[in-house]
């Protein structure tokens, strides 16, 4: 969905900032729940790559998360 996608992007721009201003230290990473619906769209690892490629991130920054409930959708 477009909310879906908007934070997958914020987060990213996120974790990139919050890491330029950390550089005294490891890098951060920051983990995104993904719902039944994002999972379902079939477009789900393009729009991964896209918003990784918009902020610039380092793709091991980001972690997607399963929530059980997401796994048991028909």
């Amino acid at each position: 969905t477009r909310i879906d996608h908007f934070m997958l992007r914020r987060a990213c721009a996120f974790i990139g900032a919050y890491n330029d201003r950390r550089l005294d230290r490891a890098p951060a990473w920051i983990s995104v729940n993904m719902s039944p619906v994002e999972l379902a769209a079939g477009d789900l690892t393009a729009r991964v790559v896209a918003a990784v490629r918009e902020s610039g991130v380092d793709p091991n920054w980001l972690v997607l998360e399963l929530t059980e409930g997401a796994l048991s959708v028909d």
